[in-house]
């Protein structure tokens, strides 16, 4: 959300908006998928070839979620990308120019991967431009309720349901090791449970989280 809210208030926000988990691409996939290919470049590849996900977002933003899974030699390929501002597809001697904005996210602490050598120090100053901190959510706990009954209606076809104080109290207090995925899992959850009176009760939220009852146990209301 945070990557489209930055690329819908750019100069950019008329330009597409790619998206990319880096890992969920196996590590001999990855090149091709984000530089493209010749036609039979390798075994299975299209004969017309594919253009990879750097050149279709050419003016506009790719989004590199989870950087810190791709490899040392995708990083030095990736880095090439940013200072060149080029891309080179894999079985091509063509190079071909690009204009995007790269946003990268992580949940692992870069400096650290980067004193560990896991993680390429120039790749890392080169994306640290300008670094924003998402809080997770157990960080931000006035949040809970709001993103609940938003993703509520998101999921349930019944908008007028009610939410006990009780309720919001233990979703409030809960550690949410699972961040936002984890709420949103749990308005999935909520949303086949509401009971004849459409409201949500602490019943409700115990149904809903059967994996994490003893940790609910030690949350005082």
């Amino acid at each position: 959300m945070f990557a489209h809210a930055i690329h819908n208030l750019s100069k950019r926000n008329t330009g597409p908006f790619v998206a990319i988990n880096c890992s969920a691409i196996p590590e001999n996939l990855i090149e091709s998928e984000l530089f493209g290919y010749e036609g039979g470049s390798f075994t299975g590849a299209r004969k017309e070839g594919k253009p990879g996900l750097f050149l279709l977002a050419h003016s506009g933003t790719i989004f590199l979620d989870e950087i810190n899974s791709i490899s040392k030699k995708m990083q030095s390929s990736l880095l090439r990308v940013l200072q060149e501002r080029e891309v080179r597809p894999v079985g091509s001697q063509k190079v071909i120019p690009i204009d995007v904005r790269i946003i990268a996210a992580t949940n692992s602490n870069l400096p650290c991967l980067v004193k560990q050598e896991k993680f390429r120090d120039d790749l890392y100053y080169r994306l640290n431009v300008l670094n924003l901190h998402v809080p997770p959510l157990r960080e931000r706990k006035e949040d809970v309720s709001e993103l609940l009954i938003h993703f509520l209606k998101l999921t349930g076809s019944r908008k007028d349901f009610k939410i006990s104080q009780e309720a919001i109290d233990i979703l409030t207090e809960y550690t949410w090791p699972g961040n936002i995925r984890e709420l949103i899992n749990v308005a999935e959850r909520l949303a086949v449970a509401l009971d004849e009176n459409h409201e949500i009760h602490i019943d409700h939220i115990l149904a809903a989280l059967p994996e994490l009852t003893e940790d609910l146990e030690n949350i005082k209301v």
